[in-house]
């Protein structure tokens, strides 16, 4: 559960934002045909989300950022899944991670961090806690 929460904190920190379902209920023609081709499009709330008054290239704007957030999602999704299935071979250790695929592992995340300085995005870097055996009683 830890692990899950740094994931989501460091996401979170990076602007991430999971979207809602879709539906194109009361928009211009224009804005449903893009919320099909950008699932979540239907998730912005208030003044965040284009009006039919809105200009294309602002619509266009809008949907660019939307798409990164959809490319993030997908990112968590990846890491939450590598960690599900590979957490058992780090536990104790540091790792980074970016999507499904493991840059770095070390003791220290001094260490793990000097590994990935050179990456142009961030990668996820966690420690994997050690998994306890649950206590049954005497």
């Amino acid at each position: 559960m830890t692990d899950a929460l740094l994931v989501a904190d460091q996401h979170l920190q990076a602007g991430f934002v999971a979207p809602a379902s879709s539906g194109s209920r009361g928009r211009s023609p224009e804005l449903s045909q893009a919320s099909q081709t950008l699932e979540g499009f239907a998730s912005l709330q208030g003044d965040e989300r284009p009006t039919t008054r809105t200009s294309r290239s602002e619509v266009l704007d809008y949907l660019a950022k939307w798409q990164q957030r959809a490319q993030k999602e997908r990112q968590l999704h990846q890491e939450m899944q590598w960690l599900a299935e590979n957490r058992h071979r780090y536990s104790g250790r540091w790792i980074a991670l970016e999507g499904g695929r493991l840059l770095a592992v070390g003791d220290t995340s001094r260490e793990v961090f000097s590994k990935v300085a050179n990456c142009t995005e961030p990668p996820l870097v966690i420690r994997i806690e050690e998994e306890e055996l649950p206590f049954a009683g005497w």
